[in-house]
């Protein structure tokens, strides 16, 4: 959403953002890149906060506190064309139920939906009720170890091919330093490569190329443009090693 914001785009976003000091933080963050956060149903008291450690090769540790609950059904409260959708540290199977009847109204007034299923939903719900969800979907954008869950035994173009069987217009697969790969039920596909930054910071990377991904795609580039673009944008990031308030 910050990315979006910063990219001139109106946006608004519903999230568990808290009444905490974290969340003052962030919210003035969102604040100042024009983020509209009217639409989160309610502030609870605590942010969901990830801490991440970095050693001197930039491997990860992490520690995380998840936050509560997000109310995906006040989304609807916009009528923005574009509905971006991710996973949070608290998803399980009451999450999909309630991203079904999200996705089932928004695609039925047009919203175009993109999804970027995370790494949490994996092992709390059944792949059959994850999968089900991509038929209203316009696109999957999400890492290549992240789709390995649902669909198992592909890797790179096969993956690609597996996703669009389930229903999606398109799918992004995020590949680290390896850049990205993408494919459409139009036949347009490829890859994107980028650059290996050694020695930095990874964090925001994916959730910045979403961000201009959806930027892109919302604006009317075709889809080799907008990933092109929002590699570019994620190896900004990586090279920065400050997030994505470094790199735009």
């Amino acid at each position: 959403a910050y990315g979006l914001g910063r990219l001139g785009q109106s946006v608004s976003l519903n999230s568990n953002i808290g009444s905490d000091r974290p969340g003052e933080l962030m919210r003035s963050w969102l604040s100042d890149a024009g983020v509209d956060l009217r639409v989160t149903a309610r502030q609870p008291p605590a942010s969901a906060v990830h801490i991440v450690h970095l050693d001197e090769e930039a491997r990860r540790r992490s520690a995380y506190y998840p936050g509560e609950k997000v109310e995906w059904l006040p989304s609807l409260d916009t009528a923005s064309p574009w509905l971006l959708t991710s996973g949070y540290g608290r998803v399980d199977a009451e999450d999909v139920d309630e991203l079904e009847e999200l996705f089932a109204a928004a695609h039925g007034r047009g919203t175009q939906i993109v999804f970027d299923p995370s790494p949490w939903f994996a092992g709390r719900v059944p792949r059959e009720r994850m999968v089900a969800l991509w038929t209203y979907l316009h696109g999957i954008v999400a890492t290549e170890e992240e789709l390995a869950h649902w669909v198992p035994d592909r890797s790179g173009e096969a993956m690609g091919e597996a996703v669009l069987a389930a229903g999606p217009d398109c799918v992004v697969i995020k590949r680290g330093p390896k850049g990205a790969l993408y494919a459409a039920a139009s036949g347009e596909s490829g890859t994107v490569p980028t650059e290996a930054v050694s020695r930095s910071s990874s964090i925001g990377a994916g959730d910045t190329l979403n961000g201009r991904l959806l930027y892109g795609l919302s604006t009317g580039e075709d889809l080799t443009t907008a990933v092109t673009a929002a590699v570019s944008l994620a190896t900004e990031v990586v090279r920065q090693g400050r997030g994505v308030l470094a790199a735009l």
